[in-house]
């Protein structure tokens, strides 16, 4: 993993967004996603993990796939076990962004998705 270039939040959201816009295979990029913030977390690197998550939940909501892809269900469940594990393991600091994040998506009513919601309530 640490031959692996540490990308922004942007490189991650955008490269996504275009692939769900253009539907290109974002399945396979998710995947990809994921994979990497496996290696991330298995070297106690949340909060590359943490980037990683925030982005492909902000795409596939701001792209309204969270609600009307079957692939969902999959990823999400992928998804919420890296997000536990990455708010018990990491810092305070990284802790109080994770529940930062969590208190926009509820504000700005993403809990009207049981994956989500399902996601952000096992958290803890």
């Amino acid at each position: 993993i640490s031959y692996l270039p540490k990308e922004s939040y942007d490189y991650y959201y955008n490269n996504l967004y275009n692939d769900i816009v253009l539907n290109e295979n974002y399945i396979k990029r998710t995947e990809n996603y994921i994979d990497r913030a496996k290696k991330y977390l298995a070297s106690n690197e949340f909060e590359e993990v943490f980037k990683i998550i925030v982005s492909i939940i902000g795409v596939y909501c701001n792209t309204n796939k969270l609600n009307f892809d079957d692939y969902v269900f999959d990823m999400i469940s992928k998804i919420s076990m890296l997000l536990r594990i990455t708010y018990r393991k990491s810092n305070e600091e990284l802790r109080n962004r994770i529940l930062e994040w969590a208190n926009i998506l509820e504000k700005e009513n993403y809990y009207n998705n049981y994956y989500l919601e399902d996601l952000i309530l096992n958290m803890k």
